[in-house]
């Protein structure tokens, strides 16, 4: 059952993620492109959401406003892991030193000096 859930959660986002990609390129018109003769008019070959108070295409503006919203959650995750990782690496490099111990044989122990110690 989990299995069949996560292939549908997958084929969702990979459809949202393909609408995204490729309605610019179909599109016919822009999402800023006013037709006042077609305000507030419903769905059509064109427009398959319908057009709002300005005649602009719905799902134009749905397709523009999907890539930017994926645009700056990308943007977000990269500078997120990036921080994450200097920090963690800031971390775990400048700690206090451990005290070592009396039961490891010095011989086989091995420490680069600041940060870590392999055994």
């Amino acid at each position: 059952m989990r299995a069949r859930q996560s292939l549908i959660g997958w084929g969702l986002l990979a459809l949202v993620l393909a609408f995204a990609a490729l309605a610019p390129l179909a599109d016919a018109v822009g999402p800023l492109r006013q037709n006042l003769m077609r305000v507030l008019a419903g769905p059509d070959a064109l427009a398959p959401f319908g057009y709002d108070h300005l005649g602009r295409s719905m799902i134009a503006r749905l397709a523009h406003g999907l890539r930017l919203s994926l645009m700056i959650a990308l943007a977000a995750a990269a500078t997120a892991a990036a921080v994450g990782i200097a920090l963690g690496t800031l971390a775990a490099c400048w700690t206090a030193p451990r005290p070592r111990s009396r039961e490891v044989n010095s011989s086989a122990s091995r420490s680069c000096g600041r940060c870590c110690s392999i055994r």
